[in-house]
């Protein structure tokens, strides 16, 4: 059975609610300490927040509900600070970016740079083609993706302004001023 880190009593893992079987083996606070919101058929979010302090699940720190976001479409707060937050979103973004490059070779297609991942970009080879910005995209790597990606080349940030230039100014090289 589970404890409540508030008032250390043991809960049930299953409880009955108008009518219903809800599961809540994952909760860290019983229902007493985190009641039960009647209109939105949901536990409040406050099943680590004590005296206006929230733990981060990441690095397990109290801090302010000021240090946690307000998630849009649920109106709670997220499990993770916002410096947690921003280091796993930066993580997620560098794993998918580095998959990205993978699949494409790992290397500038027109002079072969590899030095820095993010000075690597996907141009799209016709741009009416195009069904969505990589950059935009979800953050899995799936079978959408690569059909995205096969329509693009890997070029490094150098290599992709000068074609933009060929573009659009009609010109066979990088025009010098």
């Amino acid at each position: 059975m589970p404890v409540c880190r508030q008032c250390g009593n043991k809960f049930k893992g299953r409880i009955k609610l108008d009518n219903k079987v809800i599961n809540v083996w994952s909760r860290r606070y019983c229902v007493l300490c985190s009641p039960y919101k009647k209109y939105t058929k949901c536990f409040n979010n406050t099943k680590n927040t004590i005296d206006g302090k929230r733990e981060c699940v990441d690095c397990q720190l109290q801090l302010p509900l000021s240090e946690f976001t307000m998630r849009s479409k649920t109106s709670t707060y997220s499990s993770y600070c916002k410096k947690c937050s921003n280091i796993r979103t930066r993580q997620s973004n560098r794993k998918f970016k580095q998959a990205c490059v993978d699949y494409k070779g790992g290397k500038c297609e027109k002079c072969g740079y590899n030095k820095c991942l993010w000075a690597l970009d996907f141009h799209h080879k016709n741009p009416e083609e195009k069904d969505y910005i990589i950059s935009q995209a979800s953050r899995r790597f799936s079978k959408i993706i690569q059909a995205e990606l096969d329509k693009c080349i890997l070029v490094c940030a150098n290599c992709h302004r000068e074609l933009h230039d060929m573009e659009y100014s009609g010109l066979p090289n990088c025009s010098a001023s």
